[in-house]
């Protein structure tokens, strides 16, 4: 989402400066975690923007959950010494079975 702001700033001429950031409300340090992917975006930033012309509130918060909700279906699985991402299942597993389900998952996704 930072791209999209990114983009944003440099068609009306903006960097992340003070200026760019007392526009939106906020800190230079948050408005650069923001563009740099460090930070997701608040309501208040959605709203921000929102009311100098960039988009929608709603439509920049419904982005939000989405990307969270995508990203909370991973997680990292360690077998050995590599790291898999797997894909959580949606149905809740026994203790006594964890392993086997978590090893036959992370064997079908990429590793990191």
């Amino acid at each position: 989402m930072g791209e999209l702001i990114r983009e944003s700033m440099e068609e009306v001429g903006w960097n992340v400066t003070e200026e760019a950031a007392s526009r939106l409300g906020c800190d230079r340090g948050t408005l650069s975690r923001l563009l740099n992917g460090r930070a997701g975006m608040s309501t208040n930033m959605a709203l921000a923007l929102e009311s100098i012309g960039w988009g929608t509130a709603e439509h920049r918060v419904r982005m939000q959950v989405s990307y969270e909700l995508a990203i909370g279906s991973w997680r990292t699985v360690a077998i050995g010494d590599a790291s898999y991402l797997a894909r959580e299942e949606f149905h809740p597993i026994q203790p006594a079975q964890s392993c086997s389900v978590l090893a036959k998952t992370a064997s079908r996704v990429p590793q990191l």
